[in-house]
């Protein structure tokens, strides 16, 4: 019981400072830590559903997403209550190991998982909510000491990446255009469902460079990239998916090699499918 109550201080130091770091991020989500007694489902503890838009993670005012830190072990269950609409749901889990159990208010198991570590982000798993109310997600853990998770329960939750095009090595010359096509339509290594909020472009020498225009074919979007800065931010309003057919033209009014990069920020919405990593490189 002592290592117990000393698990919990300190789980909650580790939320303070969480939040405390989450004012500095873009990914401002709202976290709620584990309050104990929550160990039957008579004590189950009340939380919100996950509810956040594509637009909201691209901005950073994550106001509708949702996370509770918890610690749990194989010896220590704890319970959860939460009210979801009728339709698909997901459980969204992060952190060390894991078991948990989805049931209904009639105690029926709707779902059960046992969840692993992912390299990166975090994963989800979907359950039918037959009914709008409320339903129970019972957590336990894997070891026999206790280690934190991170749990949310309700509609999608999104992710942050960043798809990073590399040109190679191009001769410039004076009045003559670099013009490139790239078509991502058909990568297997971008999520579906992706919104690109912000693209830089990095390797071009602003003194000499005209400028650049990023065209995106697929959705007969156009932009200007223009020096010296070569960044485009809170552009999620022109809901461009990155698995797109893409034109990239530079203009340069010197003689001269570059080796430009582009980078394309966006966001995903997370599935049983997880990316390696939070960057895809692709060489042209």
């Amino acid at each position: 019981m002592i290592n117990k109550k000393v698990d919990k201080i300190v789980l909650k130091i580790i939320i303070t400072l969480f939040l405390m770091l989450l004012g500095t991020t873009k990914a401002s989500a709202q976290i709620v830590g584990e309050s104990e007694p929550n160990n039957t489902k008579d004590m189950a503890q009340l939380i919100q559903a996950t509810k956040e838009t594509a637009i909201q993670a691209a901005t950073g005012s994550r106001t509708d997403q949702y996370v509770v830190m918890g610690s749990t072990s194989m010896k220590d269950i704890d319970w959860y209550k939460v009210y979801l609409s009728k339709g698909t749901q997901y459980v969204n889990c992060n952190d060390n190991d894991f078991n948990f159990w989805v049931y209904d208010e009639m105690d029926n198991n709707i779902l059960y998982q046992s969840y692993t570590k992912a390299p990166f982000g975090s994963r989800v798993y979907p359950f039918e909510a037959y009914y709008s109310g409320y339903y129970y997600i019972k957590v336990q853990g894997t070891n026999s000491v206790s280690q934190n998770y991170k749990l949310g329960v309700g509609d999608h939750t999104y992710a942050l990446a960043h798809c990073k095009i590399k040109f190679g090595s191009i001769k410039m010359s004076n009045k003559k255009d670099y013009v490139q096509e790239f078509n991502l339509s058909e990568n297997n290594d971008i999520p579906k469902g992706t919104l690109v909020y912000e693209m830089v472009l990095n390797g071009v020498l602003s003194t000499r460079a005209t400028g650049a225009i990023i065209d995106n074919i697929s959705q007969s979007s156009k932009m200007s990239l223009v020096p010296p800065i070569y960044k485009l931010s809170n552009i999620s309003n022109k809901g461009l998916d990155l698995k797109s057919h893409w034109k990239i033209t530079i203009g340069y009014k010197k003689d001269s090699t570059i080796n430009p990069e582009l980078f394309l920020y966006f966001v995903y919405p997370v599935t049983s499918e997880f990316l390696p990593s939070d960057e895809i490189i692709i060489n042209i």
